[in-house]
C-alpha cells in the first residue's frame, strides 16, 4: 500500500512535467514544420505516448524525463519568465505614460478655464497691466503723504498710527 501511495504521489508531481513536455514537443515540432494540423495531432500524440510510457516503464521516470525534455523545459521556464517580467515592465510603462498624459490634459483643461490659454488667453502685457494697477492700489494704501511715492516717512506714519491702534486697544506690546 505504502508503494503505491508512493507511486500515485509521484505522477501527481510529475504532471506538470509532463504537461509542459507535451506542449514544448508540440511547438518544437511546429516551428520546424508548415502549419498541418494532421501532423500536429500525431506528434503530440506520440510525445505523449513517449512520456507515458516513459512514466510506465521506468526504474527512474523523473530522471528519464528530465534528461529527454529538460533543455526544452528550461528553455520554456526561461521563456515564461522573461515574457512575464517584459510585459510588466511594458504594464508599468504605459500606465506612467497615461498618467502623464491624463494629467497634461487635465492641466491644460485648467489653464483654459483660468484664461491662461486658449481664445481669450491672458497676455503678458494684460499681467504687466494688473500688476500695476495692484501696486497702484498698494501706493495708494500706504502714501500717507500724498505724494505718489512710498517713503520712509510714509513708513513711520505707518508705525505711528500701528501704535496708537494696540494702545487704544490696551492691546500688550510682548507676549
Amino acid at each position: 500500500k505504502t508503494v503505491r501511495s508512493v507511486e500515485m504521489h509521484f505522477r501527481h508531481s510529475t504532471t506538470g512535467f509532463v504537461l509542459i513536455a507535451v506542449l514544448l514537443g508540440t511547438v518544437s515540432v511546429s516551428s520546424q514544420e508548415p502549419n498541418d494540423d494532421t501532423r500536429l495531432s500525431r506528434v503530440a500524440q506520440e510525445t505523449f505516448k513517449d512520456v507515458s510510457d516513459t512514466i510506465a516503464n521506468s526504474n527512474q521516470p523523473f530522471t528519464d524525463l528530465q534528461t529527454k525534455y529538460g533543455a526544452a523545459v528550461k528553455k520554456f521556464g526561461i521563456g515564461a519568465a522573461t515574457g512575464y517580467v517584459a510585459g510588466y515592465a511594458v504594464k508599468r510603462l504605459a500606465i506612467s505614460v497615461i498618467k502623464a498624459v491624463s494629467l497634461g490634459a487635465a492641466a491644460f483643461a485648467v489653464a483654459v478655464l483660468t484664461g491662461l490659454t486658449g481664445k481669450d488667453a491672458v497676455t503678458v502685457d494684460r499681467l504687466r497691466k494688473q500688476a500695476n494697477e495692484a501696486s497702484n492700489v498698494v501706493v495708494r494704501l500706504l502714501d500717507y503723504d500724498g505724494d505718489g511715492k512710498v517713503e520712509w516717512s510714509d513708513l513711520r506714519e505707518l508705525a505711528r498710527r500701528a501704535e496708537r491702534a494696540v494702545l487704544k486697544g490696551n492691546l500688550p506690546f510682548t507676549l
